[in-house]
């Protein structure tokens, strides 16, 4: 009896295992509308506040891997320092701090050494 019941557990965790990893695949559909809703972005605005929230939920590799390819793509420097500004909670924020401290623009590079002054302890900021 033990045994039979175990084994119904077991079957049932690897059927929930397997729908959680299908379910954890994105589709393409659903890429090309992460990367439009995060190049739309416009800062302080209560539609990307949410769309921030969204995108914290999202698996965080997945997450980080659209915020690269869509970095570059970006309407400005405002939206740059708006995603680097409200991603701190972010499990990847080293990784998205190393994409503003390596954007073109010294503006959001310095708001990206900035931010990493919280994690580092150490000004990496030149004071003008």
């Amino acid at each position: 009896m033990f045994r039979k019941t175990s084994l119904r557990i077991l079957a049932l965790l690897t059927l929930l295992l397997a729908a959680g990893l299908a379910g954890g695949q994105e589709r393409p559909a659903d890429r090309e509308a992460w990367i439009e809703r995060l190049t739309d972005l416009q800062s302080n605005s209560p539609e990307s506040l949410r769309t921030i929230q969204e995108f914290s939920a999202l698996d965080p590799a997945l997450g980080f891997g659209l915020l690269q390819e869509t970095w570059k793509n970006l309407s400005g420097v405002d939206s740059k320092i708006f995603l680097l500004n409200n991603l701190g909670d972010h499990l990847r924020i080293l990784d998205v701090l190393h994409l503003g401290a390596t954007d073109p623009s010294l503006v959001v590079q310095n708001r990206a050494l900035q931010i990493l002054e919280n994690y580092s302890f150490q000004n990496f900021c030149r004071r003008l």
